[in-house]
């Protein structure tokens, strides 16, 4: 058994319910070490530009998404750089084929995840279906 699987076994209950720590251990046995640091390291830290204050006003003005700060904390570290294959946000040939394919199946594959690149949930364990929903969505809008 290799480490990610083992650290993930083993830890303490944590948030995780037994199912879903068991499928994001198995996951993680499929990738290689230096992938698992990369995801790890990367939960969590959503891109944050800073602007002038015009931009930060208008920025204030305007209602965010829903969806926004899931992609940020979640999404973004593959997202924004493409790793293992993720459509990147804005890129309208990356999605076409997955927005054909309907929301529906969108977010069953966030759900369950696609072997090796994409992880279920998006790694995000505590978020309910309809959290996925607006962040999947969110992407989605960023190339109509």
């Amino acid at each position: 058994m290799n480490w990610a699987v083992h650290s993930i076994q083993s830890a303490p209950g944590g948030r995780l319910r037994h199912g879903r720590r068991m499928a994001v251990a198995r996951f993680l046995g499929g990738l290689g070490a230096l992938s698992v640091v990369a995801l790890v390291c990367a939960c969590g830290q959503g891109g944050q530009a800073t602007g002038t204050a015009e931009s930060e006003s208008v920025a204030a003005a305007a209602p965010e998404h829903p969806g926004k700060a899931t992609y940020e904390r979640y999404c973004f570290a593959c997202h924004a750089a493409g790793t293992a294959g993720a459509p990147l946000l804005g890129a309208k040939a990356d999605w076409a084929p997955r927005i054909e394919r309907g929301m529906d199946e969108m977010l069953r594959t966030t759900i369950e995840g696609i072997p090796p690149g994409m992880p279920p949930r998006g790694l995000c364990m505590g978020c309910d279906d309809e959290t996925l929903r607006q962040a999947v969505e969110y992407m989605v809008e960023a190339v109509e």
